[in-house]
């Protein structure tokens, strides 16, 4: 450590790569002369690449919206949606958490390549990580399954090895940006949304807002 602050760490460099210009305040990020070129904090250097928002909302189209059950209300004696059905509210985040993983991981997959691993990181089909999170002796029912080749594999070592917690989403958004369907603004809004899980409550536990875009889409 020199003047009060922590060294940046260093990326491996690809022979087979220009000279990395990335830098900037954090040591990450978007490549600021290629914005196809994302470096993670761990080193791995990721090729973005534009993915189709037809797909991405073709896809968002196989998950059910769940609809909230309806109910007597007893002030206007009339059969309403009762938005603040616990079971509803529950299906909702579970909805929300299934799309951000659906539309994630169609961004992982055909929006990224492998360009550089840095020394002491797996790669993908490395057997070491992989092994470790599914093995029974350690985690008993806790083990998780990975496969041992295919896209899944990949999606999950970008989520568990390659980036962090706030990479997660950024990178998801990037690759929207490229793609340029929508202003960057709005993409880094939705993003977060899947990100946090925020929800905006009102009196009922369910925000107008989300009411209303779910409404528009039934």
């Amino acid at each position: 450590m020199e003047d009060g602050h922590e060294p940046r760490p260093q990326l491996l460099k690809d022979n087979s790569l220009s000279p990395l210009h990335i830098w900037q305040e954090n040591g990450f990020g978007v490549d600021k002369d290629d914005p196809t070129q994302y470096h993670t904090q761990s080193g791995v250097v990721l090729r973005l690449k534009a993915v189709s928002s037809v797909l991405i909302r073709t896809r968002a189209r196989a998950l059910p919206i769940p609809r909230p059950p309806m109910y007597v209300n007893p002030q206007t004696e009339r059969e309403e949606e009762n938005w603040a059905s616990p079971d509803y509210i529950t299906a909702l985040t579970e909805y929300d958490e299934a799309m951000a993983q659906l539309n994630m991981g169609t961004l992982y997959l055909l929006g990224t390549e492998v360009l550089t691993i840095p020394p002491g990181v797996p790669a993908p089909e490395d057997t070491t990580w992989s092994d470790q999170l599914s093995d029974p002796e350690i985690w008993g029912k806790q083990a998780m399954s990975i496969p041992q080749g295919g896209g899944k594999r990949y999606i999950m070592w970008l989520m568990y090895i390659a980036l962090r917690d706030e990479e997660l989403a950024e990178v998801g958004t990037q690759i929207r940006i490229l793609g340029g369907a929508v202003p960057e603004e709005a993409v880094r809004e939705a993003m977060d949304s899947f990100r946090h899980g925020d929800r905006r409550n009102g009196d009922n536990g369910v925000g107008p807002t989300n009411r209303a875009q779910r409404r528009k889409r039934k």
